[in-house]
């Protein structure tokens, strides 16, 4: 019996599968961290920032105050090595740049999650869920006191996180997904995305390869 559990575990390495990972704390870093945040205007700020994951909004810190920044005042965030763009009304971190691009990854927890087996025969319960989604709420709010938040980190509800890949194109926004490309196309274009993939390999939770369908698509879009 344990060699053959030995045996799908290896199995199920050598398929990729990945681990749900889950957090008690709605936010991408451990901790606030130093950033900077630059403005459609031209100006910048400077501040603690993370990323709320339920909300796909940057908070900051000012006077020890946890603020919500306007997503439609941001250019980009830079936080550490790490840079943020908003995508779609989303903060999204850049994962790689082109000329013309970039693939942005979004980072996130999984609402249909916090439906847990609570109701009866294993069924979704609405009060379960309006009680998982308050705990990352108040955990993550705005105009709390940072040093409180930080203290009651550990004491929100497990969650579980999820990822997805957005492709950025001559300003156009397209999912990672090969339909969700296609139907975008123009006929014109089809075949020639067709033979690209083809020729490519594409793999499309690999930001390396989905750099190279930014590129197609800021030449053919």
């Amino acid at each position: 019996m344990k060699q053959c559990l030995i045996t799908v575990c290896a199995v199920l390495c050598c398929i990729g599968v990945k681990a749900q990972t889950y957090t008690t704390w709605p936010y991408l870093y451990p901790e606030f961290k130093d950033g900077v945040i630059y403005l459609l205007n031209g100006k910048k700020v400077y501040h603690k920032v993370n990323v709320h994951l339920l909300k796909s909004r940057l908070h900051y810190v000012e006077a020890d105050i946890v603020k919500e920044a306007q997503s439609g005042d941001i250019y980009y965030v830079a936080a550490g090595d790490d840079k943020f763009m908003v995508v779609g009304g989303e903060v999204m971190q850049v994962v790689q740049e082109t000329e013309g691009g970039f693939v942005a990854k979004l980072v996130k927890i999984d609402e249909e999650s916090l439906y847990d087996s609570g109701g009866a025969y294993g069924g979704t319960t609405t009060t379960s869920a309006t009680r998982n989604l308050s705990s990352v709420e108040v955990a993550g709010g705005t105009n709390m006191n940072h040093m409180l938040l930080l203290q009651n980190k550990e004491s929100g509800k497990e969650v579980a996180l999820k990822e997805e890949y957005y492709l950025v194109a001559n300003d156009n926004i397209y999912r990672a997904y090969r339909k969700d490309i296609e139907k975008a196309l123009d006929p014109d274009v089809y075949g020639k995305f067709k033979s690209f993939l083809k020729q490519n390999r594409i793999r499309w939770k690999d930001p390396a390869k989905l750099k190279l369908v930014v590129d197609f698509l800021v030449k053919n879009t």
